[in-house]
């Protein structure tokens, strides 16, 4: 039997095999693995438990989200047979790690998710075969630091998502319309800027005109540039001193106990000492005794 559409949503299904549905919406279930036929288009799978993806060679898939599965860093391959695929959501699967080749296959993505993985690297060449991306989502990752000739192929690319990570500089931030001359808007927030650089960066973005997105929590009680948190050089300086503070005091105490320890021991070595002086003596004493 053919489905057109096929909703399944928010059941406890953990095991089923359907290839004829062009819209499979399957999402809050209990499945491990997933099945692509040919004829599936757009397959919705969020929130299951997902570590496996069966795809067939000839697939007609489109879009598909798996939000919030365990995919990990393989369990996806297989959704390279889906040479039509523009939208593709990886997000929060345990990805923790990404290859040159991982996309390779994927030249036809306008929409990709990698959000709330474990991505510390982005490879050189991981976006070269993506000319028609639009929308690309990293944030809330372990990404340290960003290369900005890794966007370079991304020619159309209209929004980017790096915000939740730990970057603190963005180098060559002065060129990104060059590199990126599509580019509208990018998501800063939950990063580890200085409100100095953070000032400068969005300095540069202005000048390109580079809209910056509100953040979603905006900060108030904290040093921040227009609600995005920020370390204040100052205040990070006055921290350290603080910090280093503590712990010469704590070095002192440390101290102080190693030498109470040595005074506890030495007064026992003392009593003990004058212990078996005392028993000495005793014996001194009744052994006279018992001689007169």
């Amino acid at each position: 039997m053919k489905f057109e559409e096929l909703n399944l949503n928010d059941n406890e299904v953990e095991n089923m095999t359907v290839g004829s549905a062009q819209k499979l919406e399957i999402k809050n279930n209990k499945l491990k693995e997933l099945f692509i036929g040919r004829e599936m288009k757009s397959v919705n799978a969020e929130r299951n438990e997902i570590s496996t993806i069966s795809c067939v060679n000839d697939s007609r898939l489109e879009s598909i989200k798996l939000s919030g599965n365990k995919l990990g860093k393989s369990g996806w391959k297989s959704l390279n047979k889906a040479r039509n695929l523009s939208l593709l959501d990886l997000s929060e699967n345990f990805i923790d790690e990404l290859s040159s080749n991982s996309l390779s296959y994927f030249k036809s993505l306008t929409n990709l998710n990698l959000s709330g993985n474990k991505i510390s690297n982005i490879p050189n060449k991981l976006f070269i075969h993506q000319q028609k991306l639009i929308k690309l989502d990293i944030s809330s990752n372990t990404i340290t630091s960003i290369n900005l000739t890794i966007f370079k192929p991304l020619q159309n690319l209209k929004e980017l998502e790096v915000s939740g990570n730990k970057i603190s500089k963005l180098n060559g931030h002065e060129n990104f319309r060059k590199v990126l001359p599509n580019l509208q808007s990018i998501s800063l927030e939950g990063n580890n800027w200085t409100c100095e650089f953070l000032t400068t960066l969005k300095q540069s973005f202005l000048k390109q005109r580079i809209d910056i997105v509100e953040p979603k929590t905006i900060v108030k009680t904290t040093p921040n540039i227009h609600g995005i948190a920020c370390t204040n050089t100052s205040t990070t300086v006055h921290l350290l001193k603080e910090l280093t503070e503590k712990v010469d005091q704590m070095t002192a105490r440390i101290s102080e106990i190693e030498d109470n320890k040595r005074a506890i021991k030495e007064v026992r070595d003392i009593v003990e000492h004058l212990s078996n002086l005392t028993l000495q003596a005793q014996s001194t004493q009744l052994l006279t005794r018992n001689n007169q």
